[in-house]
């Protein structure tokens, strides 16, 4: 007799072992299923902003190939740069940005407000947008008479990409490059 006894005391124990062991399989289940949920999502935020970089970067590095290639004239008598494909942009003049102080709030009100700056209209290419600023003679550097006997100054610009796409905040990118070239008036 008493082996039946004990045999009818087991009996319910291993439906709660399987009951317990399938509720931690299912709660493990569900937080490798939403793990791999936020590495996606992280994964495509990362794409997204990688994408919006290179956009960006190659639209820097055109405006300093333009900056490069457009005549002193153009640069001193009408603030127009020449782009690759013939159009032409207005320099933004924000005066002399020669000093940290003007230079770092510059950088403060563009990077804490893109929408504020005077950025191109247009998309320069792949949906970014440019602001190029010239910020006048270079620190350290004076009006010099050249070679060729004319005036000439290194003048410090800066060039600043944008590229939102109006994508949801932490998409967007803002480069600054410094660009030096010497001028001749």
């Amino acid at each position: 007799m008493e082996k039946i006894d004990f045999l009818k005391q087991k009996q319910g124990s291993t439906l709660i072992v399987a009951l317990c062991t399938l509720l931690v399989l299912s709660l493990v289940g569900i937080m490798a299923l939403h793990t791999a949920t936020i590495e996606t999502q992280i994964s495509g935020n990362l794409r997204s902003y990688k994408n919006n970089f290179y956009k960006t970067e190659s639209a820097v590095r055109e405006m300093a190939l333009a900056l490069q290639n457009t005549p002193d004239s153009s640069l001193v008598n009408s603030n127009r740069l020449t782009l690759p494909n013939n159009n032409t942009i207005i320099l933004s003049n924000s005066g002399n940005l020669v000093d940290n102080e003007s230079v770092l709030s510059y950088r403060l009100l563009i990077a804490n407000n893109p929408s504020s700056a005077n950025f191109q209209n247009e998309p320069i290419y792949n949906n970014s947008k440019v602001l190029v600023v010239d910020g006048g003679p270079a620190p350290g550097t004076s009006i010099s008479i050249g070679f060729s006997h004319a005036a000439s100054a290194k003048h410090k610009f800066f060039i600043f990409g944008n590229t939102s796409n109006g994508a949801t905040v932490g998409h967007g990118v803002l480069i600054e490059i410094g660009y030096l070239r010497r001028i001749r008036y």
